[in-house]
């Protein structure tokens, strides 16, 4: 048999090398070109002007739960709330001042309150509640305190309802104050770092796992601080008067460094610190492992450099603002000078895979990943004035730019199209497939990849796994593995393209299987032939796991053939059960003569068809445990096991057994299952008569309860058949064939013939059969005697209807009693007829007196009585009067007898009627007119007319008026009126389809 294997090489043989090439192109990198194109339709980061005019400059700005504040260079501070841009507040915080005194802005989630940090030493605090005043108050304890950061607490707390906040607030000698507000701000100092750089950043949080302890992250220039512990604030920072906390330094600070906490989703909290040579990222892990004091919150920190080629960048857009008229020895100066320095960010902002970076006149995004450039913006800086500083809303997660003179928005979109690149460039292929979402071709290409990582590094049976994931061509990859020297590998990639081909793809489904067994199969046979058990166990069991994984799928005649090609007769018995192949499990345990087996599987799993099918043979070899079977299939029929029955044969029992199995089971049915089908009956009669069972026959055939099923005519022919006398006597009389019955009798039994005689209920043939018995007697014995002793015993017979049968005698004595006794019978016999004519004739007499009395009687009504069903008078109308004073309307009755008790022909016979009394009375009416003429011959005519219309009215009364409606015998219709009527055609017709 040709494997599969070699049909895919031959098919791999008609392919040519070029179409193979031009088809992996197809495969790898045209879809590839697909959604680069849809991705490059909009890019990752989009940057909008906010519509915003006003004629000062912006200094600082600060926004969260859309709500900004502008400060501006005329020391105006501008509120603006972004669902509603067009209305905004002018808050004022200081007078007599023409210098610009604003440096930095602090605002809470909540958008209420506003901490404003002057140049010159000076803090201002703002809350806006309902009873806003405009007007910042001055904040007297930081005095001579230069404000440079804000990490507000409690922020669930911190609502301009309750009027409560808290906050820790880093100075710019590098000093920590802890603010509470309620009513009035409350400053106090909690800690100094001592001799350091001011600090530029602060960041505060409780441990979510422990209640009451903290976490503070402060950053200096160069140095990250890391505070844990305390049930407060306060305790926290006491602990570490005497404990050094855990720092992260670089070897060198900038002034304009930024510290950004970032949430990010299922990550938790991250830190980006943004330092002279890069930015510094990581996770803050505030689990309970570090909630002690010393801890470090920091983990997984990595360092991101900025990258090199915006040196060249930035001078090329330095130079273009350069005035056109300076010197050019000045520019090149200049230009060598700033290509010496590397390129510092003003400010930064994280978002999840990238890092927005801010220049005096050009926006970019790195990734955090590899480093490189996505994204880059420049700004028209004469127009839009130098860059400034991002921001971010932490309620709204929106993002914003501010330049000297304009307000910028900044929207993702789609920020993670490409980081499924970069993990599949740095060899991460699980996190690669995360994010190619539900992208087919991208999941494609990161699949096809690292299967080929896996083959180059000899892990074939994974490298096998993933292929089979792929959109490659099957054929060149099943012949990749089918080149290594061992076949698992082969056959992971079967099942994985199994597992991942569409349920409609049929043929392909049905090939890739049929390959997949016979490799399984193969495999089974290597085994049995090194003898190695514990292996050989192990694959048939997978094996079998793949049989009834892909039975569906398998075609089974296909199946069947290559399993037992392999004389795999115990995986064919397995197949051909999972597949409900009954037939051929049965099939082979009746060859091997495991009769038992076999009947198992036909009582608990084949269906009845099956039982029907099988239970011939297994009759024939195992009819004691075959019947035993079939009483405990309940729903089965035994009129389709009749032909399993007649293959029954008694040389077959068990030794010692000379029971007739088949009638068993025939007796079984009709006393337990109560089986009533004739043909049952017919056959189970048929095998008495065969056996000789005459007991058993005559008890079957004359039941004790009279209730017989079988065919009695089928019955007589059998009974005639197998000559079972008195059987077929049985059933003439049964079929009212008395005759026959008594003449059969007559040849075996006379008593049975007497019996049979006295059955009919007709007299004339009772005489006839017991003549026929005297005859019959007669002629046996010609003894007068015994002919009388038949008379005695029929009351049917006399001395006259035997006398024929004895034409010869001559001595009178044998009959003399007899013919005494009839002379006497008959004497009584005319004297009662005597006496019953006397009793007619008065009877007769009786009748004739009645008739004449009813003719007499009469009934008065007066001129006000009324139709028992209308209620009208009787003036002018004709109607009927009956003996039981209803009375009724002609009219009225007629239409109730219709309605309620005339059935559908005598109602068409009343229509009739009247139209022919009718026609009668319009005839008479001319008669009378042409009375004159032929005298004679109309009052001959005239009185026939007369006839024939009261013949008409008689009918019409007898059928209208024959009884009382309201209390006569016929109101009992009613009750036995079916509600429609089957005789009238437009019924029936109304219900044909």
């Amino acid at each position: 048999m040709t494997l599969l294997v070699d049909e895919f090489n031959s098919i791999s043989r008609f392919s040519d090398e070029s179409q193979n090439s031009s088809e992996e192109i197809s495969e790898e990198n045209l879809t590839k070109k697909k959604w680069e194109k849809k991705d490059e339709e909009l890019p990752i980061f989009l940057l909008e002007k906010v519509d915003f005019d006003y004629p000062s400059d912006f200094v600082a700005v600060c926004v969260s739960n859309e709500i900004m504040y502008m400060g501006c260079s005329n020391n105006n501070i501008i509120r603006v709330n972004l669902k509603n841009p067009s209305s905004f507040d002018n808050i004022t915080f200081t007078k007599n001042h023409t210098t610009p005194l604003i440096q930095n802005l602090f605002l809470d989630p909540t958008g209420s309150v506003l901490i404003i940090a002057c140049n010159g030493n000076e803090n201002f605090i703002y809350e806006r509640t309902k009873k806003s005043h405009q007007k910042a108050t001055k904040i007297s304890k930081l005095k001579s305190k230069t404000i440079t950061c804000v990490s507000w607490m409690n922020t669930n707390n911190s609502n301009s309802n309750d009027g409560v906040y808290s906050a820790l607030i880093g100075t710019k000698d590098a000093t920590i104050y802890e603010m509470s507000y309620k009513k009035s701000p409350n400053f106090r100092q909690v800690f100094q770092l001592g001799n350091v750089d001011k600090i530029i950043g602060i960041h505060s949080q409780k441990f979510v796992s422990k209640k009451n302890v903290y976490y503070v992250i402060v950053t200096t220039t160069n140095v990250m601080y890391q505070f844990v512990g305390g049930d407060t604030i306060e305790q926290m920072f006491q602990a570490y008067l005497t404990t050094d906390p855990e720092i992260l330094e670089l070897p060198v600070g900038i002034d304009h460094s930024e510290f950004r906490i970032s949430n990010k989703r299922h990550y938790g909290e991250e830190f980006s610190w943004l330092t002279e040579s890069g930015i510094s990222f990581g996770k803050i892990d505030a689990s309970e492992k570090n909630s002690h004091v010393g801890d470090t919150v920091i983990s997984g920190a990595k360092f991101v450099s900025y990258p090199p080629q915006f040196a060249d960048n930035e001078n090329e857009n330095e130079n273009e603002n350069e005035n056109e008229n300076e010197n050019e020895n000045e520019n090149e100066n200049k230009n060598e000078k700033k290509k010496a320095s590397y390129p510092i960010p003003k400010s930064l902002i994280p978002t999840d895979f990238h890092f927005l970076l801010v220049f005096p006149n050009k926006l970019i995004a790195i990734s955090k990943l590899n480093n490189q450039l996505v994204y880059e913006q420049s700004i028209q800086t004469k127009k839009d004035g130098e860059l400034i500083g991002l921001l971010f809303d932490p309620i709204s997660k929106k993002i914003w730019l501010f330049s000297q003179k304009t307000i910028f928005s900044i929207t993702t979109h789609n920020e993670d199209r490409n980081v499924w690149k970069i993990f599949l460039s740095k060899g991460q292929f699980e996190n690669a497939l995360v994010y190619c979402k539900n992208s087919l071709e991208k999941r494609d290409q990161v699949l096809i990849e690292h299967a080929k990582f896996l083959f180059s590094k000899r892990k074939y049976e994974k490298s096998a796994s993933f292929f089979g994931k792929t959109s490659l061509r099957f054929e060149q990859i099943a012949l990749k593995f089918n080149s290594l020297p061992t076949r698992e590998p082969l056959k992971i990639f079967l099942s994985s393209k199994i597992d991942n081909l569409k349920d409609n793809q049929k043929a392909e489904l049905t090939m890739i299987t049929t390959w997949l067994l016979e490799l399984y199969l193969q495999e089974i046979n290597h085994l049995l032939d090194c003898e190695m058990e514990e292996e050989l166990q192990k694959a048939k069991n997978e094996f079998q796991n793949f049989l009834l994984d892909h039975k569906k799928i398998l075609d089974q005649q296909t199946t069947f053939n290559l399993i037992s090609s392999y004389d795999l007769l115990e995986q064919v018995l397995f197949y051909a059960t999972k597949t409900e192949d009954y037939e051929r499990v049965i099939t082979n345990h009746i060859n091997r003569k495991d009769y038992h087996s076999a009947l198992e599987i036909l009582r608990k799993k084949a269906p009845l068809a099956m039982v029907y099918k099988m239970s011939p043979s297994l009759m024939f070899h195992a009819p004691h445990l075959t019947i035993e079977v079939w009483k405990k299939i309940q729903t089965i029929d035994p009129v389709k096991l009749l032909p399993a029955l007649s293959r029954y044969d008694a040389s077959c029992n068990p030794k010692g057994k000379n029971d007739n199995y088949d009638i068993i089971y025939l007796e079984y049915c009709i006393t337990v299952r109560e089986n009533k089908q004739q043909t049952i009956h017919n056959y189970l009669l048929t095998r008495y008569a065969q056996l000789n069972l005459d007991k058993k026959l005559m008890r079957f055939i004359n039941p004790v309860n009279n209730l017989i099923y079988y065919d009695p005519v089928y019955a007589l022919r059998v009974c005639l058949q197998y000559n079972k006398k008195n059987g077929s006597v049985f059933l003439y009389s049964k079929m009212g064939m008395y005759k026959e019955a008594v003449k059969l009798a007559l040849t075996f039994d006379e008593n049975l013939a007497k019996v049979n005689a006295n059955k009919p209920e007709n007299k004339e043939l009772k005489k006839k059969l017991w003549s026929k018995i005297v005859k019959h007697i007669s002629k046996k014995t010609n003894d007068p005697k015994q002919a009388m002793e038949f008379l005695k015993e029929s009351e049917f017979l006399d001395l006259g209807s035997i006398l024929h049968f004895f034409p010869n005698f001559d001595c009178i004595d044998d009959f003399r009693d007899e013919i005494s006794r009839t002379l006497k019978n008959f004497t009584l016999k005319i004297n009662q007829l005597h006496e019953n004519l006397k009793d007619d004739r008065l009877s007769a007499e009786l009748i004739r007196k009645d008739l004449n009395k009813t003719r007499k009687n009469s009934i008065l009504i007066d001129y006000s009585h009324k139709c028992n069903i209308c209620g009208d008078s009787f003036v002018d109308r004709d109607y009927y009067m009956f003996p039981c004073k209803h009375s009724f309307h002609i009219r009225c009755l007629t239409k109730e007898m219709e309605d309620n008790f005339l059935s559908h022909s005598l109602k068409k016979r009343i229509r009739k009627l009247k139209f022919l009394i009718k026609e009668k009375l319009i005839e008479q009416s001319q008669l009378q007119k042409n009375s004159n003429q032929n005298l004679n011959q109309n009052v001959i005519e005239n009185q026939n007319d007369k006839n024939s219309l009261n013949n008409l009215k008689s009918e019409f009364d007898h059928i209208i008026a024959s009884d009382c409606v309201l209390c006569g015998s016929i109101v009992s219709i009613i009750v036995e009126k079916p509600f429609c009527d089957l005789e009238d055609p437009k019924f029936m017709n109304s219900w044909k389809f």
